[in-house]
Protein backbone atom coordinates (compact mmCIF):
# COMPACT_ATOMS: atom_id res chain seq x y z
CA UNK A 1 0.00 0.00 0.00
CA UNK A 2 0.52 3.41 -0.15
CA UNK A 3 1.14 6.31 2.59
CA UNK A 4 -1.98 8.05 2.14
CA UNK A 5 -1.59 12.12 2.25
CA UNK A 6 -4.26 11.88 5.26
CA UNK A 7 -0.78 11.38 7.39
CA UNK A 8 -0.51 14.97 7.38
CA UNK A 9 -2.78 15.43 10.16
CA UNK A 10 -1.14 13.50 12.57
CA UNK A 11 0.45 16.79 14.09
CA UNK A 12 1.09 15.49 17.63
CA UNK A 13 3.07 12.44 16.21
CA UNK A 14 6.76 12.51 17.13
CA UNK A 15 8.07 8.81 16.44
CA UNK A 16 7.08 7.06 12.61
CA UNK A 17 8.38 3.65 11.90
CA UNK A 18 6.86 1.83 8.88
CA UNK A 19 10.36 0.01 7.93
CA UNK A 20 9.41 -3.29 6.77
CA UNK A 21 5.87 -2.90 5.43
CA UNK A 22 6.07 -3.44 1.50
CA UNK A 23 5.09 0.07 1.18
CA UNK A 24 5.02 1.63 -2.37
CA UNK A 25 3.96 4.71 -4.26
CA UNK A 26 5.68 8.38 -3.59
CA UNK A 27 6.33 10.06 -0.25
CA UNK A 28 3.32 12.73 0.38
CA UNK A 29 4.58 15.98 1.15
CA UNK A 30 2.14 16.16 3.75
CA UNK A 31 4.95 14.45 6.09
CA UNK A 32 6.16 18.02 6.04
CA UNK A 33 3.08 18.68 8.65
CA UNK A 34 4.39 16.59 11.08
CA UNK A 35 6.68 19.30 12.93
CA UNK A 36 6.89 17.06 16.23
CA UNK A 37 8.09 14.03 14.63
CA UNK A 38 12.11 13.09 15.84
CA UNK A 39 12.43 9.61 14.35
CA UNK A 40 11.16 8.80 10.43
CA UNK A 41 11.96 5.02 9.91
CA UNK A 42 10.58 4.30 6.56
CA UNK A 43 13.36 1.64 5.66
CA UNK A 44 13.10 -1.65 3.95
CA UNK A 45 9.98 -0.54 1.24
CA UNK A 46 9.55 -0.03 -2.45
CA UNK A 47 9.00 3.56 -1.85
CA UNK A 48 9.47 5.50 -5.43
CA UNK A 49 10.28 9.01 -6.79
CA UNK A 50 11.43 11.94 -4.99
CA UNK A 51 12.67 12.81 -1.67
CA UNK A 52 10.21 15.66 -0.42
CA UNK A 53 11.78 18.79 0.44
CA UNK A 54 9.20 19.15 2.94
CA UNK A 55 10.77 16.89 5.23
CA UNK A 56 13.06 19.84 5.66
CA UNK A 57 10.19 21.53 7.65
CA UNK A 58 10.84 19.11 10.24
CA UNK A 59 13.15 20.56 12.48
CA UNK A 60 13.30 18.61 15.32
CA UNK A 61 14.23 15.02 13.17
CA UNK A 62 16.43 13.51 14.49
CA UNK A 63 16.75 10.22 13.17
CA UNK A 64 15.97 9.82 9.35
CA UNK A 65 16.27 6.49 7.58
CA UNK A 66 15.08 5.83 3.70
CA UNK A 67 17.25 3.36 2.91
CA UNK A 68 16.87 1.34 1.18
CA UNK A 69 13.80 1.84 -1.23
CA UNK A 70 13.57 3.07 -4.49
CA UNK A 71 13.55 6.66 -4.40
CA UNK A 72 15.59 9.28 -7.08
CA UNK A 73 16.79 12.51 -7.73
CA UNK A 74 19.19 14.38 -5.62
CA UNK A 75 18.78 14.53 -1.75
CA UNK A 76 16.93 18.10 -1.26
CA UNK A 77 19.01 20.88 0.32
CA UNK A 78 16.49 21.54 2.76
CA UNK A 79 17.60 18.18 4.51
CA UNK A 80 20.75 18.88 4.46
CA UNK A 81 19.71 21.81 6.74
CA UNK A 82 18.20 19.81 9.64
CA UNK A 83 20.67 19.51 12.27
Amino acid sequence: GNIPSEIGSLTKLSYLNLWGNSLSGKIPSEIGLLTRLVDLDLFSNSLSGEIPSEIGLLIRLDDLDLSPNLLSGAIPSEIASLT
